[in-house]
């Protein structure tokens, strides 16, 4: 390793020109998939027998009954899901960091990996066999006599909130971010810590200006990316949502495979819409939590 480094420093090479086929690649597929559906949006696809069409996608989409009511209801679902993904995440991983038990940890651990490598699609069958009002939960209350019928159980999925949305959103969430965090957190040496509580620190004091600031960049980037997928994720929503109150995604996905082509510019124009405002949400998200984990550090 060390020979590798002195090679680089002696032709002057910095470690990230190493990395630029990988980054040139990847803006290619990323800025073009951009640019293309921004060229798609204004209505310009010479192989549908579409020419350019200004901002008339534009116009319809902004047009559509519910449209700022959909990306309220995008943005209220992901910020809710992530944080208490994250709220959770961290707490587990605190957890973990200060657990002297080996096996223990060892089962933890290996319980967030699972939950990490599950698909998405698992988890939400998972929800739907369990949180449905013909599920294992309202099958249980029932034969247990807590509730008359399968109408009394709360309705968990396909409702309007979205509950079943976040449970999915959260169940995967919490070991991303549990798993990422714990990894920063067990490098803290119990020095540290040790330290802290001859100052006579108590534990609530360790987590807040000890593990916390030390972890902050972990949290807030594994959380930031969360935001970002729930944001712009269709699939979950698109199979637990309600049909009359559609998240912003679920619609460009519904518009997108309806039949007739005049209707491509107008779900690209949506693709660039949800594409400025998860931007905006995800920037002013990440400004918001850094603020918050330097208070929450005083």
């Amino acid at each position: 390793m060390s020979d590798k480094k002195h090679h680089l420093r002696k032709y002057n090479i910095h470690p990230m020109w190493l990395l630029s086929p990988v980054i040139i690649l990847y803006a290619i597929f990323i800025f073009g998939g951009i640019v293309l559906t921004w060229i798609e949006s204004l209505g310009h696809i010479p192989t549908l027998g579409l020419y350019y069409q200004g901002f008339a996608a534009y116009i319809q989409v902004f047009q559509m009954n519910d449209i700022w009511l959909s990306i309220v209801y995008s943005v209220g679902i992901a910020l809710i899901s992530t944080l208490i993904s994250t709220f959770i995440g961290v707490k587990l991983a605190y957890g973990l960091a200060n657990n002297t038990h080996k096996f223990s940890i060892i089962i933890q651990k290996n319980m967030l990996r699972l939950g990490l490598i599950l698909p998405y699609l698992l988890i939400l069958f998972m929800i739907i066999i369990l949180a449905s009002r013909t599920g294992f939960l309202s099958r249980l209350l029932f034969q247990s006599h807590f509730i008359s019928s399968s109408q009394q159980f709360p309705q968990l999925v396909y409702d309007r909130l979205g509950i079943g949305i976040m449970l999915t959103f959260i169940l995967k969430g919490i070991p991303f971010v549990g798993l990422f965090t714990y990894y920063t957190m067990s490098q803290i040496t119990e020095n540290f810590k040790d330290v802290a509580k001859t100052l006579g620190s108590n534990e609530k004091v360790i987590y807040r200006k000890l593990y916390i600031p030390l972890s902050a960049n972990t949290i807030i980037w594994t959380s930031v990316i969360i935001f970002a997928y729930y944001l712009g994720s269709f699939e979950i929503p698109y199979l637990l949502g309600s049909v009359d109150l559609q998240t912003i995604s679920s619609r460009v996905y519904s518009l997108y495979v309806q039949a007739g082509i005049d209707k491509i510019p107008v779900s690209m124009a949506m693709h660039m819409v949800l594409l400025v405002i998860g931007m905006i949400s995800v920037g002013i998200y990440a400004y918001i939590l850094k603020r918050y984990l330097v208070g929450y550090q005083s």
